[in-house]
């Protein structure tokens, strides 16, 4: 089983992004926006904490910057009704920390900002997560122990992209399963000629818990 993976970082574009090893073979995984905040530039070496998702008809690999979002993606996808797809839009719009106060808390309106979270999910979530928090030992552990072992990383980086860096960010949100209308107007709010791909996403999404 695949549990990590490091190598030099060849492309970046939310929601996947595609590591080449050492022994020059290419990998593409899908990872969460936290992650992508912290990814280095292209051409630099970097270590993710992978899943290994196995499926009928594709085996897929998904990246994360720290154990802590790899244990929790692994606990949202043992859930009913969760697949991979929500749970990495779950992990882009909440920290590991802040889900488990929503859980405590019971905040199903946090959760339904989430896309793909309507109020049976929500509830879901609720019912049967509570209890598990309780027994998350990994979130003891800390969330920038990657961060610090990857010294190439710097946390202010923006995705460099020749590309409109507006419809970049449309587009990573229509991938975590916003509405294409909706995607446009959260960018739209927030959007400013200086700001970088990944820093609109984070704005947009920050925005849209904080509307609770």
């Amino acid at each position: 089983m695949i549990v990590t993976i490091e190598g030099k970082l060849i492309s970046k574009k939310p929601p996947a992004l595609t590591i080449q090893t050492a022994h020059g073979l290419g990998y593409r995984l899908l990872a969460p926006m936290s992650t992508f905040y912290q990814l280095p530039e292209c051409g630099e070496k970097i270590g993710l904490h992978v899943y290994f998702h196995v499926r009928e008809d594709a085996q897929l690999l998904y990246g994360f910057i720290s154990e802590v979002e790899r244990e929790l993606f692994s606990e949202l996808v043992s859930l009913n009704g969760v697949g991979p797809k929500l749970a990495l839009a779950i992990l882009s719009s909440l920290s590991p920390y802040q889900l488990a106060d929503m859980i405590q808390g019971e905040h199903v309106d946090a959760l339904l900002k989430i896309p793909g979270v309507g109020k049976k999910t929500a509830s879901r979530l609720l019912l049967e997560l509570k209890d598990k928090i309780k027994r998350w030992d990994f979130l003891s552990l800390d969330c920038q122990q990657a961060t610090e072992k990857n010294n190439q990383i710097k946390n202010n980086d923006g995705l460099t992209s020749q590309n409109n860096p507006k419809v970049e960010a449309e587009d990573a949100l229509i991938s975590l399963g916003y509405k294409n209308n909706e995607a446009k107007r959260m960018i739209s709010r927030v959007f400013k000629n200086d700001l970088a791909v990944e820093d609109l996403i984070k704005l947009a999404l920050q925005s849209m818990v904080a509307k609770v």
